[in-house]
């Protein structure tokens, strides 16, 4: 009977310091509530993301970019994100159905150099990052904006994704490149 009623005051406790952190720091502050809590999907769900079911959100999470909410992030059913992921929401990012996400994974959204000499070289661009049903982001995987990532396909530990992938294939590299699946 108390452990029931200790985790129900803990509830109601995590949902006031939520309520009070929103109020008074806006979404970068909980941005960093959600960085260590236990369950990211349900805060994520709670300020605008869309979340499937059977849906998994590793902590440590790092949200960059959100400009008031989460409705830039969609994440399908029975999908998987590993920890330390960076999600730059200043466009979409889309995840299917049955995707895996893995630890230390980068999803970025768009590119800004600033007031640096390069800025006319590289202007200011965004662009959605879409992750279709099926397909698999393995270890530090880096994807930049503008790039989809085909369904059931395969992403190798640390590669640097900076063009699409077509569905059903295996990319590796840096910057990633299609390769043959070997049986």
């Amino acid at each position: 009977m108390l452990g029931r009623m200790y985790f129900r005051l803990r509830s109601v406790f995590n949902k006031l310091r939520l309520y009070f952190i929103y109020r008074f720091e806006g979404i970068e502050g909980v941005s960093r509530f959600i960085f260590t809590c236990e369950n990211p999907a349900k805060v994520l769900a709670k300020f605008g993301a869309k979340i499937g079911q059977n849906t998994s959100v590793g902590n440590f999470l790092v949200l960059h970019n959100a400009a008031g909410d989460y409705s830039n992030l969609t994440i399908g059913s029975n999908v998987h994100v590993g920890k330390n992921c960076l999600f730059d929401l200043a466009d979409r990012i889309e995840i299917g159905d049955n995707a895996v996400v893995a630890m230390k994974t980068s999803l970025i959204t768009h590119l800004n150099v600033g007031e640096s000499p390069l800025k006319t070289a590289y202007p200011a661009r965004t662009g959605p990052v879409r992750i279709e049903s099926g397909a698999v982001v393995m270890t530090g995987v880096t994807v930049r904006h503008g790039v989809t990532i085909g369904r059931k396909s395969l992403v190798g530990a640390g590669a640097v994704v900076i063009s699409d992938i077509p569905p059903d294939s295996l990319a590796v590299g840096v910057p990633a490149r299609v390769v043959p699946r070997k049986p």
